[in-house]
């Protein structure tokens, strides 16, 4: 809050007398603080103590090159836009497309000599012994800025005019910086008990445009990797279910219900809506170099170009990165921060009763496992029986090496002979990224 006035008011001055405005110099400070703007040739000091220059020193400096060109005599020049930082002559720049770093011998705005140049600044670069030909559309950063990745986690939204699904586990067109490469996505988002309504989030975007404050800010759906989250079969768009794929000729629309027909025991229990936050993990075809930050779109270039239809399906941030290749070590870093995506299937194992102990409280069941199947990581779970599933006990354990297996009930069973061949559930958590893909929880 800055306190302004364009006429202070004072009981000692006249009608007549000059009053001078009070705290206007603040506010064109504090305006100054909270934008990146200013005249390509009014340097800012290094030793300013505004927020605008704190900011310029300590971000890493990216450049987009638009077109490249030499100069007999001079070097080779990159023209292009500063997307954040500060870079002086003299400094290092690195192109790291090509793994090669250069010295800043020049630079001009406009056809005018500059000293230096920042975010937002329309410049031409001057770097000495650089082939001019192997530079097209890129970037150029401070030294070891830019990584090289294969995977990414990037929070997603769906373009709205885009009418066809897109399922987790489809490859479409990935267009990353100036890169376009193909990648394989899977979809995941917050569990539905933390998810919000259609009315919510509309009531949520309604103040925020009131605020004129973007979307993109808001940190309350921030990707997390100590939280939990739902693995989910499609990318929801804003109006919480899938689109209609027979308008986008995918075939069939067999999921406009929300969720797949089930295929096995183990179904996936996947909520028919969503209207959370959802996040895709990225795994692409190629490497690709582009910030860790950097915007992506996802589309489907391959589809008909002279269809009535929108091939933009996706766009969103790079929220984290890491390598998925296979060929590399699993031990690296990178390829740790994959393994700890705590992204989880709903699973659920059926069985029935097949007789109670004399104790009223154990049961034996069947048809849950197979033969020897070890048991071990199910040992403690709970289970669900009775009509309804309103009896609950503990997996003890297995029963011989038929399959068969015992739960205790946490009160007597009555009645036996009802509850005999009634079903009993098995209702647990299978995390997707695990390393062993052991993993498993309630």
């Amino acid at each position: 809050m800055v306190a302004v006035s364009a006429l202070s008011s004072s009981s000692s001055s006249s009608a007549t007398e000059t009053v001078e405005p009070g705290g206007l110099e603040d506010l064109k400070q504090a305006l100054l603080d909270s934008v990146a703007l200013r005249h390509p040739r009014v340097a800012i000091p290094t030793n300013s103590t505004t927020k605008q220059a704190k900011y310029l020193n300590k971000t890493p400096f990216l450049f987009f090159i638009d077109h490249c060109f030499a100069i007999k005599g001079q070097g080779t020049v990159l023209t292009g836009t500063v997307a954040r930082g500060k870079l002086s002559i003299g400094d290092t720049l690195e192109l790291p497309a090509l793994k090669q770093q250069r010295k800043v011998k020049s630079m001009q705005m406009f056809r005018r000599p500059v000293s230096s140049c920042q975010q937002g600044d329309r410049v031409g670069i001057c770097v000495t012994q650089l082939e001019a030909g192997a530079v097209e559309r890129g970037i150029a950063a401070s030294p070891g800025s830019i990584p090289t990745f294969t995977g990414a986690v990037v929070q997603v939204e769906k373009v709205r005019f885009y009418p066809g699904l897109v399922k987790s586990g489809s490859k479409m067109h990935v267009i990353v910086g100036h890169q376009t490469v193909m990648a394989k996505i899977l979809f995941f988002g917050t569990p539905r008990s933390r998810g919000s309504t259609w009315q919510q989030q509309q009531e949520e975007e309604s103040k925020m445009e009131s605020l004129s404050v973007s979307t993109s800010d808001n940190t309350s759906g921030a990707f997390n990797y100590s939280n939990e989250y739902l693995y989910q079969d499609e990318l929801y768009g804003i109006e919480g279910r899938p689109a209609r794929a027979e308008l986008f000729g995918d075939g069939g629309g067999e999921a406009s219900n929300g969720s797949a027909q089930p295929s096995s025991v183990e179904d996936h229990l996947v909520p028919s809506a969503h209207y959370g936050p959802q996040w895709a993990v990225v795994q692409f075809d190629e490497p690709v170099t582009a910030p860790p930050d950097s915007l992506i779109i996802g589309a489907r270039l391959d589809a008909d170009l002279h269809a009535a239809a929108c091939r933009i399906a996706l766009s969103g941030h790079i929220q984290s990165i890491f390598d998925y290749s296979n060929t590399r070590t699993t031990n690296s870093s990178s390829q740790q921060l994959l393994h700890q995506l705590k992204v989880y299937k709903l699973k659920q194992r059926l069985g029935t009763v097949e007789r109670v102990e004399s104790d009223g409280c154990t049961a034996i069941c069947r048809g849950m496992f197979g033969k020897e199947s070890d048991l071990t990581r199910f040992i403690g779970m709970t289970v669900r029986g009775g009509m309804g599933g309103s009896t609950t006990g503990v997996l003890e354990g297995s029963f011989g090496k038929s399959g068969k297996f015992k739960v205790r009930f946490n009160r007597k069973i009555l009645m036996e002979s009802k509850l005999a061949n009634q079903g009993v559930v098995l209702e647990y958590k299978r995390f997707v990224f695990d390393a062993d893909k052991r993993r498993i929880a309630q």
